[in-house]
Protein backbone atom coordinates (compact mmCIF):
# COMPACT_ATOMS: atom_id res chain seq x y z
CA UNK A 1 0.00 0.00 0.00
CA UNK A 2 1.20 3.50 -0.99
CA UNK A 3 2.79 6.14 1.59
CA UNK A 4 -0.94 8.07 0.88
CA UNK A 5 -3.14 5.75 1.70
CA UNK A 6 -1.19 4.12 4.66
CA UNK A 7 -1.10 7.90 6.55
CA UNK A 8 -5.18 7.93 6.50
CA UNK A 9 -7.69 6.62 8.75
CA UNK A 10 -10.75 4.85 7.08
CA UNK A 11 -14.12 4.75 9.03
CA UNK A 12 -17.01 2.97 7.99
CA UNK A 13 -20.57 1.57 8.56
CA UNK A 14 -21.74 -2.24 8.37
CA UNK A 15 -24.74 -3.54 7.18
CA UNK A 16 -24.61 -7.50 8.48
CA UNK A 17 -27.19 -10.43 7.31
CA UNK A 18 -29.53 -9.39 10.00
CA UNK A 19 -29.66 -5.50 9.31
CA UNK A 20 -28.19 -4.24 12.24
CA UNK A 21 -26.00 -1.31 11.69
CA UNK A 22 -22.97 -1.46 13.34
CA UNK A 23 -19.41 0.68 12.93
CA UNK A 24 -16.15 -0.36 11.51
CA UNK A 25 -13.35 1.86 13.09
CA UNK A 26 -10.38 0.49 11.27
CA UNK A 27 -11.78 -0.07 8.01
CA UNK A 28 -8.96 -0.51 5.15
CA UNK A 29 -8.03 2.39 3.34
CA UNK A 30 -8.23 0.92 -0.25
CA UNK A 31 -5.67 1.25 -2.97
CA UNK A 32 -6.89 1.77 -6.55
CA UNK A 33 -6.22 -0.04 -9.66
CA UNK A 34 -6.99 0.27 -13.17
CA UNK A 35 -9.60 2.98 -13.66
CA UNK A 36 -10.29 3.09 -10.16
CA UNK A 37 -10.00 5.91 -7.79
CA UNK A 38 -9.57 6.83 -4.41
CA UNK A 39 -12.02 9.02 -3.18
CA UNK A 40 -11.75 11.05 0.52
CA UNK A 41 -15.93 11.45 0.82
CA UNK A 42 -16.85 14.88 2.16
CA UNK A 43 -20.70 13.62 2.40
CA UNK A 44 -23.31 10.59 1.39
CA UNK A 45 -26.59 10.50 0.80
CA UNK A 46 -29.00 8.46 2.60
CA UNK A 47 -31.89 6.22 0.67
CA UNK A 48 -34.33 3.90 1.65
CA UNK A 49 -32.41 1.62 -0.28
CA UNK A 50 -29.88 1.69 2.48
CA UNK A 51 -31.59 -0.91 4.61
CA UNK A 52 -34.58 -2.06 2.13
CA UNK A 53 -32.29 -3.73 -0.53
CA UNK A 54 -31.07 -5.89 2.93
CA UNK A 55 -35.22 -7.32 2.28
CA UNK A 56 -34.29 -7.90 -1.46
CA UNK A 57 -31.01 -10.25 -0.31
CA UNK A 58 -28.07 -7.81 -0.12
CA UNK A 59 -26.62 -7.08 3.13
CA UNK A 60 -23.20 -7.75 4.61
CA UNK A 61 -21.63 -4.66 3.13
CA UNK A 62 -20.51 -0.98 3.68
CA UNK A 63 -24.23 0.21 2.93
CA UNK A 64 -24.53 3.98 0.80
CA UNK A 65 -25.25 4.21 -2.70
CA UNK A 66 -24.42 8.15 -3.26
CA UNK A 67 -21.44 10.33 -2.64
CA UNK A 68 -19.23 13.32 -3.02
CA UNK A 69 -15.82 13.93 -2.47
CA UNK A 70 -12.22 14.57 -3.05
CA UNK A 71 -9.34 12.47 -5.51
CA UNK A 72 -6.82 11.21 -3.28
CA UNK A 73 -5.17 8.67 -5.85
CA UNK A 74 -5.86 6.87 -8.85
CA UNK A 75 -5.41 3.69 -10.42
CA UNK A 76 -3.25 3.84 -13.91
CA UNK A 77 -6.28 3.58 -16.35
CA UNK A 78 -8.32 6.51 -14.02
CA UNK A 79 -9.73 9.33 -16.35
CA UNK A 80 -9.69 11.21 -12.76
CA UNK A 81 -6.85 13.58 -11.67
CA UNK A 82 -6.31 13.82 -7.98
CA UNK A 83 -7.78 16.84 -6.29
CA UNK A 84 -10.56 16.72 -8.28
CA UNK A 85 -14.14 17.20 -6.74
CA UNK A 86 -16.39 13.88 -7.85
CA UNK A 87 -20.04 12.41 -7.63
CA UNK A 88 -20.96 8.99 -8.18
CA UNK A 89 -23.43 6.04 -8.04
CA UNK A 90 -22.44 2.66 -5.86
CA UNK A 91 -23.16 -0.89 -7.38
CA UNK A 92 -25.66 -2.64 -5.53
CA UNK A 93 -24.55 -6.51 -5.00
CA UNK A 94 -24.67 -9.08 -1.60
CA UNK A 95 -21.56 -9.01 0.17
CA UNK A 96 -20.31 -6.20 -2.05
CA UNK A 97 -16.58 -5.47 -1.80
CA UNK A 98 -16.11 -3.29 1.40
CA UNK A 99 -14.42 -0.83 -0.94
CA UNK A 100 -18.02 0.20 -3.02
CA UNK A 101 -20.29 1.44 0.17
CA UNK A 102 -20.62 5.42 0.05
CA UNK A 103 -20.87 5.55 4.12
CA UNK A 104 -17.57 5.94 5.12
CA UNK A 105 -14.69 8.48 4.79
CA UNK A 106 -12.91 6.59 1.37
CA UNK A 107 -14.01 4.59 -1.21
CA UNK A 108 -13.01 3.27 -4.35
CA UNK A 109 -15.44 4.86 -7.11
CA UNK A 110 -15.50 3.10 -10.37
CA UNK A 111 -15.36 5.06 -13.73
CA UNK A 112 -18.89 4.27 -15.11
CA UNK A 113 -20.60 5.54 -12.57
CA UNK A 114 -18.77 8.54 -11.67
CA UNK A 115 -19.46 12.24 -12.32
CA UNK A 116 -22.66 11.73 -14.01
CA UNK A 117 -24.92 10.06 -11.69
CA UNK A 118 -27.20 13.00 -11.49
CA UNK A 119 -31.22 11.76 -11.09
CA UNK A 120 -30.39 8.83 -13.23
CA UNK A 121 -33.12 7.04 -11.59
CA UNK A 122 -36.18 9.46 -12.93
CA UNK A 123 -33.91 9.85 -16.51
CA UNK A 124 -34.40 6.25 -16.91
CA UNK A 125 -38.29 6.08 -15.85
CA UNK A 126 -39.63 8.83 -18.63
CA UNK A 127 -36.77 8.55 -21.54
CA UNK A 128 -36.23 4.93 -21.59
CA UNK A 129 -39.01 3.23 -19.76
CA UNK A 130 -41.76 5.31 -21.23
CA UNK A 131 -39.91 6.42 -24.62
CA UNK A 132 -40.41 10.03 -24.03
CA UNK A 133 -38.06 12.61 -26.07
CA UNK A 134 -35.99 15.05 -24.29
CA UNK A 135 -35.88 17.50 -26.40
CA UNK A 136 -33.57 20.30 -24.42
CA UNK A 137 -30.89 17.69 -25.32
CA UNK A 138 -31.83 16.68 -28.77
CA UNK A 139 -33.05 13.17 -27.42
CA UNK A 140 -35.10 11.42 -29.60
CA UNK A 141 -38.15 9.67 -28.65
CA UNK A 142 -42.26 9.91 -28.64
CA UNK A 143 -43.28 13.67 -28.25
CA UNK A 144 -44.44 14.74 -24.51
CA UNK A 145 -45.24 18.41 -25.05
CA UNK A 146 -48.80 19.04 -23.72
CA UNK A 147 -48.97 14.84 -22.50
CA UNK A 148 -50.08 14.72 -18.74
CA UNK A 149 -48.07 13.29 -16.35
CA UNK A 150 -48.53 11.84 -12.69
CA UNK A 151 -45.58 11.55 -10.44
CA UNK A 152 -46.64 10.04 -7.25
CA UNK A 153 -44.00 11.14 -4.28
CA UNK A 154 -43.40 14.72 -5.77
CA UNK A 155 -41.30 15.42 -1.98
CA UNK A 156 -39.22 12.38 -2.54
CA UNK A 157 -35.57 12.91 -4.46
CA UNK A 158 -37.02 10.94 -6.92
CA UNK A 159 -39.82 12.79 -7.31
CA UNK A 160 -38.30 16.09 -7.12
CA UNK A 161 -36.26 15.40 -10.34
CA UNK A 162 -38.86 14.01 -11.57
CA UNK A 163 -40.79 16.60 -12.01
CA UNK A 164 -38.24 19.15 -12.90
CA UNK A 165 -37.40 16.82 -15.66
CA UNK A 166 -40.65 16.82 -17.28
CA UNK A 167 -41.21 20.35 -16.76
CA UNK A 168 -38.10 20.85 -18.88
CA UNK A 169 -39.53 17.90 -21.15
CA UNK A 170 -42.57 19.66 -21.73
CA UNK A 171 -45.33 17.73 -19.86
CA UNK A 172 -48.25 19.21 -19.21
CA UNK A 173 -50.11 19.00 -16.62
CA UNK A 174 -47.55 17.77 -13.99
CA UNK A 175 -49.65 16.05 -11.07
CA UNK A 176 -48.36 15.19 -8.36
CA UNK A 177 -49.10 13.74 -4.96
CA UNK A 178 -47.61 14.68 -1.27
CA UNK A 179 -47.94 15.62 2.08
CA UNK A 180 -49.81 19.05 1.82
CA UNK A 181 -47.09 20.72 3.78
CA UNK A 182 -44.91 20.10 0.57
CA UNK A 183 -47.24 21.15 -1.85
CA UNK A 184 -45.59 24.47 -2.36
CA UNK A 185 -41.87 23.63 -2.93
CA UNK A 186 -42.75 21.13 -5.92
CA UNK A 187 -44.85 24.05 -7.72
CA UNK A 188 -41.48 25.97 -7.38
CA UNK A 189 -40.35 23.04 -9.26
CA UNK A 190 -42.65 22.83 -12.00
CA UNK A 191 -45.92 20.83 -10.65
CA UNK A 192 -49.20 21.96 -12.08
CA UNK A 193 -51.41 20.51 -9.57
CA UNK A 194 -50.49 18.99 -5.95
CA UNK A 195 -52.39 16.42 -4.16
CA UNK A 196 -52.79 15.12 -0.72
CA UNK A 197 -52.10 11.44 -0.94
CA UNK A 198 -53.46 10.96 2.26
CA UNK A 199 -56.80 12.15 1.43
CA UNK A 200 -59.23 9.29 1.30
CA UNK A 201 -60.40 11.13 -2.35
CA UNK A 202 -56.82 11.45 -3.79
CA UNK A 203 -58.02 9.03 -6.78
CA UNK A 204 -60.95 11.08 -7.60
CA UNK A 205 -59.69 14.68 -7.02
CA UNK A 206 -56.52 13.70 -9.60
CA UNK A 207 -59.15 12.42 -12.11
CA UNK A 208 -60.91 15.14 -12.03
CA UNK A 209 -58.30 17.48 -12.37
CA UNK A 210 -56.78 15.84 -15.43
CA UNK A 211 -60.61 15.29 -16.90
CA UNK A 212 -61.30 19.44 -16.54
CA UNK A 213 -57.76 19.67 -18.82
CA UNK A 214 -59.59 17.37 -21.97
CA UNK A 215 -56.54 15.19 -21.83
CA UNK A 216 -56.36 11.53 -20.89
CA UNK A 217 -53.65 10.16 -18.32
CA UNK A 218 -51.67 7.50 -19.67
CA UNK A 219 -48.15 8.59 -18.32
CA UNK A 220 -47.29 7.35 -14.20
CA UNK A 221 -43.63 7.70 -12.45
CA UNK A 222 -44.57 6.16 -9.01
CA UNK A 223 -41.64 7.24 -7.04
CA UNK A 224 -42.19 5.08 -3.82
CA UNK A 225 -44.26 1.83 -4.65
CA UNK A 226 -45.06 1.53 -0.87
CA UNK A 227 -47.84 -0.93 0.46
CA UNK A 228 -46.92 -3.91 -1.60
CA UNK A 229 -45.08 -5.24 0.75
CA UNK A 230 -41.55 -5.70 -1.65
CA UNK A 231 -38.01 -4.65 0.04
CA UNK A 232 -40.12 -4.91 3.88
CA UNK A 233 -39.76 -6.62 6.65
CA UNK A 234 -42.55 -8.48 6.16
CA UNK A 235 -43.14 -12.58 5.94
CA UNK A 236 -44.76 -14.23 2.96
CA UNK A 237 -47.70 -14.66 4.66
CA UNK A 238 -47.49 -10.62 5.75
CA UNK A 239 -47.04 -9.72 2.05
CA UNK A 240 -50.01 -11.98 0.97
CA UNK A 241 -52.00 -10.60 2.96
CA UNK A 242 -52.11 -6.86 2.56
CA UNK A 243 -54.50 -5.30 0.33
CA UNK A 244 -53.30 -4.38 -2.95
CA UNK A 245 -55.88 -1.77 -4.00
CA UNK A 246 -54.64 0.33 -1.21
CA UNK A 247 -50.73 0.49 -2.39
CA UNK A 248 -49.34 3.41 -4.44
CA UNK A 249 -49.39 1.62 -7.60
CA UNK A 250 -52.44 0.43 -7.22
CA UNK A 251 -54.02 4.06 -6.55
CA UNK A 252 -51.86 5.69 -8.90
CA UNK A 253 -53.10 3.25 -12.07
CA UNK A 254 -56.73 3.86 -10.74
CA UNK A 255 -55.98 7.68 -11.71
CA UNK A 256 -55.32 6.95 -15.39
CA UNK A 257 -57.51 7.27 -17.99
CA UNK A 258 -59.48 4.52 -19.91
CA UNK A 259 -57.42 4.81 -22.66
CA UNK A 260 -54.61 2.25 -23.29
CA UNK A 261 -52.57 1.81 -23.38
CA UNK A 262 -50.25 2.95 -19.84
CA UNK A 263 -47.07 3.64 -19.47
CA UNK A 264 -46.09 2.71 -16.16
CA UNK A 265 -43.03 2.46 -14.12
CA UNK A 266 -42.29 2.18 -10.42
CA UNK A 267 -39.24 2.73 -8.51
CA UNK A 268 -39.92 -0.78 -6.95
CA UNK A 269 -41.44 -3.89 -8.59
CA UNK A 270 -44.61 -4.96 -8.46
CA UNK A 271 -45.22 -8.08 -8.03
CA UNK A 272 -49.49 -8.33 -7.63
CA UNK A 273 -49.31 -6.20 -11.25
CA UNK A 274 -47.86 -8.46 -12.93
CA UNK A 275 -46.26 -6.61 -16.33
CA UNK A 276 -48.20 -3.23 -15.95
CA UNK A 277 -45.29 -1.62 -14.58
CA UNK A 278 -41.93 -1.21 -15.75
CA UNK A 279 -38.69 -0.68 -13.24
CA UNK A 280 -36.16 2.16 -13.71
CA UNK A 281 -32.69 1.20 -13.49
CA UNK A 282 -29.66 3.57 -13.72
CA UNK A 283 -26.94 1.18 -13.90
CA UNK A 284 -26.92 1.36 -17.45
CA UNK A 285 -23.35 1.08 -19.23
CA UNK A 286 -22.65 3.21 -22.21
CA UNK A 287 -21.20 2.16 -25.56
CA UNK A 288 -17.82 0.73 -25.62
CA UNK A 289 -17.83 0.60 -21.41
CA UNK A 290 -17.41 -2.64 -19.61
CA UNK A 291 -18.43 -4.26 -16.15
CA UNK A 292 -15.33 -3.18 -13.32
CA UNK A 293 -15.57 -7.36 -12.60
CA UNK A 294 -17.46 -10.21 -12.03
CA UNK A 295 -17.67 -8.97 -7.99
CA UNK A 296 -20.68 -6.71 -9.06
CA UNK A 297 -22.71 -9.70 -10.76
CA UNK A 298 -23.37 -11.42 -7.29
CA UNK A 299 -27.21 -11.39 -6.75
CA UNK A 300 -27.68 -8.70 -9.69
CA UNK A 301 -27.64 -10.24 -12.48
CA UNK A 302 -31.05 -8.32 -13.53
CA UNK A 303 -29.12 -5.34 -13.32
CA UNK A 304 -25.84 -5.88 -14.87
CA UNK A 305 -26.38 -9.35 -16.94
CA UNK A 306 -27.24 -8.33 -20.41
CA UNK A 307 -26.73 -4.43 -20.77
CA UNK A 308 -28.65 -2.08 -23.00
CA UNK A 309 -25.92 0.06 -24.40
CA UNK A 310 -28.31 2.66 -26.32
CA UNK A 311 -30.46 2.71 -22.67
CA UNK A 312 -27.34 3.75 -21.26
CA UNK A 313 -26.04 6.10 -23.67
CA UNK A 314 -29.67 7.75 -23.61
CA UNK A 315 -28.97 8.26 -19.90
CA UNK A 316 -25.81 9.96 -20.57
CA UNK A 317 -27.19 12.54 -22.65
CA UNK A 318 -30.03 13.76 -20.36
CA UNK A 319 -27.18 13.48 -17.43
CA UNK A 320 -24.65 15.76 -18.97
CA UNK A 321 -27.66 18.23 -20.21
CA UNK A 322 -28.20 18.68 -16.08
CA UNK A 323 -25.11 18.98 -15.58
CA UNK A 324 -24.08 21.24 -18.11
CA UNK A 325 -27.16 23.41 -19.51
CA UNK A 326 -29.33 22.29 -16.86
CA UNK A 327 -27.49 23.64 -14.06
CA UNK A 328 -28.64 27.29 -14.05
CA UNK A 329 -32.10 26.15 -13.82
CA UNK A 330 -32.39 23.08 -12.04
CA UNK A 331 -33.13 23.38 -8.02
CA UNK A 332 -31.25 20.78 -5.69
CA UNK A 333 -33.18 19.20 -3.82
CA UNK A 334 -33.15 20.86 0.12
CA UNK A 335 -30.97 18.84 2.41
CA UNK A 336 -30.74 17.72 5.73
CA UNK A 337 -26.93 16.88 7.63
CA UNK A 338 -26.06 14.79 10.05
CA UNK A 339 -22.68 14.24 11.49
CA UNK A 340 -21.42 11.50 13.90
CA UNK A 341 -21.85 7.63 13.68
CA UNK A 342 -24.68 7.59 15.89
CA UNK A 343 -26.68 10.32 14.04
CA UNK A 344 -25.91 8.78 10.98
CA UNK A 345 -27.47 5.08 11.88
CA UNK A 346 -30.27 7.12 13.56
CA UNK A 347 -30.95 8.62 9.80
CA UNK A 348 -30.83 5.85 8.04
CA UNK A 349 -33.40 4.07 9.86
CA UNK A 350 -35.50 7.47 10.12
CA UNK A 351 -35.63 7.49 5.91
CA UNK A 352 -36.34 3.75 5.65
CA UNK A 353 -39.25 4.49 7.74
CA UNK A 354 -40.08 7.36 5.27
CA UNK A 355 -39.95 10.28 7.73
CA UNK A 356 -36.96 12.51 5.75
CA UNK A 357 -39.86 14.57 5.14
CA UNK A 358 -39.27 15.65 1.89
CA UNK A 359 -35.52 16.31 2.54
CA UNK A 360 -32.18 15.00 1.40
CA UNK A 361 -30.49 13.50 4.11
CA UNK A 362 -27.04 13.25 3.87
CA UNK A 363 -24.07 12.75 6.19
CA UNK A 364 -21.19 14.65 6.48
CA UNK A 365 -17.69 12.89 6.81
CA UNK A 366 -14.88 12.27 8.08
CA UNK A 367 -16.83 10.70 11.01
CA UNK A 368 -13.74 10.97 13.00
CA UNK A 369 -14.03 14.92 12.95
CA UNK A 370 -18.13 14.56 13.85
Amino acid sequence: MGSVETAMKNTALYLDAKATLSVLPDAEVYTPTGAQSLIRVKYSAINPADIRHHYMGMSSHVPGYEWLGTVVSVGPSSPYKPGQNLFGLATPGNKRPLHAGAHQDFLLAEKNWTLAAAAGTSIDALFNCMGYAFAPAGLEGEDPTGVPLLVWGGSSALGQSGIQLAKAAGFSPIITTASARNHALLKELGADYCFDYNSPTVVEDVRKAVAATGKELTSVWDTIGGGTGFGEDMTREEIDALDFEKSTPAMAKRCCSDKLPLKLVNALFVEKDPGAWLFPNPYQLQTGEQLPGPEYLKNVEALFGNPDFERGDRLDVVRRWILKDGAKNWKPIKTKVVRGMDAAMEAIKAVYRGEAGGLKVVIEHPFADA
